[in-house]
């Protein structure tokens, strides 16, 4: 039982050194993309917000001709705001040549004219590289994505030797949940770490278990198939609706509202 704890505190203790450094970038980007809308519409505020007109906003269709009058890009979706004096966003389709997608944006609902492009799209565009594959080439088809897996997984495996060595001899909740700050040096660490990682185990948990959404198919299809009892769903990987399910749209780009 000694050799085994020992030989888990080696792992814990490895991995946590060997994978900290991306699940650090991992949780440091990972909490800026959770404020993506938030810190965009703060940028472009004075892009969102439209002076009042006396004429009424104009049908998708219509926006979208008056748009094209303007610039021949490619429009991949177009949202349109519940409320009045709010920009439309456009949102463009991916250059062929360099398969990168130009900053949204911001439409005059009234009129259709450009009102500029979303400030912050490059920005959080690189932070999702980053997240998800470490800017290292190849992006999903590159090491960067096999290191953010492997890092997800060597997660799941610190959770479970940590939540091995730090299983008290007696059950209470207040040796789980509360750390003994009498004597202070290392038993007091120990307590402070063995307690952080039990209140955020559940956290950590899911983190990993999504995050290998991202890196491996097969766990991807595995988690598909249980959640839908083996029905089918496909392109959810990149967030899109399955093809007998999408609704057709009101002209040449989708159309969605409530923005």
């Amino acid at each position: 039982m000694r050799t085994l704890r020992a030989v888990l505190f080696q792992l814990h203790w490895l991995l946590g050194l060997g994978a900290g450094l991306v699940l650090a970038v991992a949780g440091v980007t990972g909490a800026l993309l959770s404020y993506e809308d938030a810190i965009g519409e703060a940028f472009d505020a004075d892009l969102i917000r439209v002076a009042p007109h006396s004429e009424d906003r104009l049908a998708p269709d219509a926006l979208l001709a008056r748009f094209h009058a303007q610039r021949p890009d490619t429009v991949a979706s177009l949202t349109l705001a519940a409320e009045p004096g709010t920009a439309a966003l456009v949102r463009l389709g991916r250059d062929p040549a360099t398969n990168q997608r130009p900053p949204s944006l911001y439409l005059d609902p009234h009129d259709g004219t450009v009102r500029g492009a979303a400030r912050t799209e490059e920005v959080f565009a690189t932070i999702r590289r980053l997240h998800r594959w470490l800017l290292l080439p190849g992006d999903g088809k590159g090491w960067g994505r096999t290191l953010t897996g492997a890092s997800a997984i060597a997660l799941l495996v610190l959770l479970c030797t940590g939540l091995y060595l730090r299983w008290p001899k007696v059950m209470s909740l207040r040796i789980w949940l509360k750390p003994h700050l009498r004597q202070w040096g290392r038993p007091t660490y120990w307590s402070l770490h063995a307690v952080a990682g039990t209140w955020v185990l559940p956290v950590y948990g899911v983190i990993a278990l999504s995050g290998l959404w991202w890196s491996y198919d097969g766990y991807r299809e595995a988690v598909t198939a249980l959640l839908t009892q083996g029905e089918g769903i496909t392109r959810m990987a990149e967030a899109k609706p399955p093809a007998s399910e999408a609704k057709p749209p009101a002209s040449e780009a989708g159309v969605s509202g409530g923005r």
